[in-house]
């Protein structure tokens, strides 16, 4: 009898490792190189939306357009382009656009 139950809890045992074993598997396979290349490429998306003034010709977010092209003109400033920022432009210079920069 007590073989019986050696067996049956190294069978136990034998399972719980199995399905930890997979578990970790597919853990680590939803995690491979393939997502940031994706990542990368929605990262830059988001950026494109973000986008204010005149707009390139190879805008991929088609829904867009030009936007905010008489900025700063009641006060005889230049304030066309640039990136929306929580609602409104913002003008970034090269330290506060480095993630802007480096994508």
């Amino acid at each position: 009898m007590a073989h019986a139950h050696a067996n049956k809890a190294s069978l136990n045992m034998l399972m719980l490792c199995f399905t930890l074993l997979n578990l970790s598997h597919n853990f680590a396979f939803a995690f491979t190189s393939q997502d940031y290349s994706n990542a990368l490429d929605k990262s830059i998306r988001f950026f494109e939306g973000q986008r204010s003034g005149k707009l390139p010709a190879n805008q991929r977010l088609k829904w867009r357009a030009d936007s905010g092209l008489s900025d700063g003109s009641g006060y005889h400033v230049d304030l066309v382009g640039g990136y929306y920022d929580a609602g409104d432009n913002v003008k970034f210079g090269l330290p506060m656009a480095f993630t802007t920069t480096l994508l």
